[in-house]
């Protein structure tokens, strides 16, 4: 009789990424076949938030042939944010990644890092810190600006440099996901719910194929959901 594995869930938002969906879906599939990863059963969840270059179309025909995978389609285009607490509500893995874009600029062989530091330290969460990004120098110095605003009037602790990419124990996301949320601030929420968490730097990565579906209104937009979920000081 075969051994039972836990399951460890990775959720994945994309939004015409035709170019991309393959790629994020074969390597998630490779990093399950090395360590410690291999020592749990894969689950992907992919969010299509509403594409109409393909993609769907890709997904459908992925999830037919392979049982690990779950695809939720969007009835139109809801953002990374709302698309990824989305795919949090149908996991069943007893450790959960709540957001690995299908760009792959977060590197999912980083994933066995992180998990590797949770089996070590026993810990929660073990967050990604972007620290160092392939991008330019001004993008670079706006977000780390970014950082340290959200540090400073937040009136809760949220890990400097820190993402959506973690690591992350089942309990934490059940709590998350528990009350409904109109624009969540994944990041924010993970980090109200315990500080019994570690960071790890990693270098995220420049796109390889593709454009990236964030402008400055975007990302402006973001930044300030981020502000007004966590602090008064707006």
């Amino acid at each position: 009789m075969s051994e039972v594995k836990p399951i460890l869930t990775i959720v994945s938002p994309c939004f015409n990424e035709i170019e991309n969906i393959k790629d994020c879906y074969e390597e998630v599939k490779r990093i399950f076949e090395t360590e410690p990863l291999n020592q749990y059963e894969r689950e992907h969840i992919i969010v299509d938030d509403f594409s109409t270059d393909g993609t769907r179309e890709v997904l459908i025909d992925l999830a037919k042939n392979d049982h690990k995978i779950k695809v939720i389609f969007n009835a139109r285009n809801f953002g990374v944010y709302r698309s990824s607490y989305q795919g949090l509500k149908y996991m069943t893995g007893s450790i959960v990644v709540p957001m690995l874009p299908v760009d792959l600029q977060d590197p999912p062989e980083f994933i066995n890092q992180m998990l590797k530091k949770k089996l070590e330290t026993g810990s929660s969460i073990v967050y990604g810190m972007r620290y160092e990004r392939e991008e330019s120098f001004i993008m670079q110095q706006v977000r780390k600006l970014y950082y340290v605003l959200l540090d400073k009037s937040s009136s809760i602790k949220i890990p400097r440099y820190a993402g959506e990419f973690q690591v992350v124990e089942r309990w934490v996301i059940d709590e998350v996901i528990k009350e409904p949320d109109y624009y969540p601030f994944l990041r924010g929420k993970i980090a109200a719910i315990t500080s019994d968490s570690v960071g790890m730097h990693y270098t995220w990565k420049k796109r390889k194929k593709g454009k990236t579906k964030h402008g400055l209104l975007k990302l402006y937009d973001q930044g300030i959901n981020g502000l007004i979920s966590t602090s008064i000081l707006p």
